[in-house]
This record gives C-alpha cells, sequence and structure tokens, in this order.
C-alpha cells in the first residue's frame, strides 16, 4: 500500500478505495479513522502498527475514487522525492507522471506541475513558520535551510535558489 498524504503533512489511509484521515487514538493504542470526505460517516479502526484491523461504519455517502487515490499517492511520491533527490522538480514531475500514460482518466486527474510546486511552496512555507523561519523574507536558502529544523531537501532548496 502506498504510503498518501495531504497538502499539510498528515497521514491518509487507503482501505479498499476510500481515503481515511485520524480520527482519535482508541484505549487499546490503536487508531480510529474517518473517511477524508466531508460528512461521510464511513470509519475504521487500525491496530497499534498501523494496520487495518475493522470496519466501524462501512456506509459511506459517495463511490470510491480510484484515480483520486493514485493521483494522491503519485503526488506523495513527487513530494517525497524532491525532498530525497537532486533531480530538478520537472523531471521527478515528468517521470512520475509518464507512469500514469495507460491511465488516461487518472493522467487528467493530474494536478499540473504548477499546482504541485505551489503545494512544495506550500508545505515549505508551512513547515518554516513552525521553526520560526520566515521563508519570505531576505534570508538566503542556504540561512534557511541552516536554522529550519526540519530538513529541507536537495531538490527544493535548488527550486528556492532559482525562484
Amino acid at each position: 500500500m502506498a504510503e498518501i498524504t495531504t497538502k499539510r503533512g498528515k497521514q491518509v489511509k487507503n482501505v479498499d478505495g476510500y481515503l481515511y484521515r485520524p480520527d482519535r487514538r482508541s484505549a487499546d493504542g490503536g487508531q480510529f479513522w474517518r473517511c477524508l470526505t466531508d460528512g461521510c460517516k464511513g470509519r475504521i479502526k487500525t491496530n497499534a502498527n498501523g494496520a487495518f484491523v475493522e470496519y466501524r461504519n462501512q456506509t459511506h455517502c459517495h463511490p470510491r475514487n480510484a484515480e483520486d487515490v493514485t493521483v494522491r499517492a503519485t503526488v506523495t511520491r513527487m513530494n517525497a522525492r524532491a525532498e530525497a533527490e537532486t533531480t530538478s522538480l520537472v523531471e521527478i514531475y515528468r517521470s512520475e507522471t509518464a507512469a500514469l500514460s495507460g491511465q488516461p482518466t487518472t493522467a487528467a486527474a493530474m494536478p499540473t506541475y504548477h499546482e504541485v510546486c505551489l503545494r512544495l511552496c506550500y508545505c515549505f512555507v508551512f513547515v518554516c513558520t513552525l521553526c520560526t523561519v520566515d521563508s519570505a523574507s531576505s534570508q538566503t536558502t542556504d540561512d534557511i535551510s541552516s536554522v529550519c529544523k526540519v530538513s529541507l531537501g536537495p531538490t527544493i532548496l535548488a527550486y528556492y535558489k532559482t525562484t
């Protein structure tokens, strides 16, 4: 199962084509999850290791969306590669979207290159505000990466040096 995160870096679970976000902890150390769609009553429970245990409520007010799951997993993979590699964002985007060429409806649902870059910018500003670093200030990316408590990947830093 591919790891999926939200725009703010929160973990999302994919079970049978439905996406779930953390809801609350269970008394046995597990986790309750609720459907990511607003107003949906779908719920699951995982054990302390994060493995799926049971459905708490299988009633969803919407159909499964395999394309959305694939798109979110692809964007999460792009973000992880941008943080870990020195490959340009354009090349990462091209290689990840090329893998979707056999799935036209999924490829059509993919965000544009610009939207993916904006997501990286959002994550950067969000993370650095937690570290009390203002990414919009006159500090260079070298100053930011030395002060920031989180490891910013080389591709992300290279992107900010060009903007």
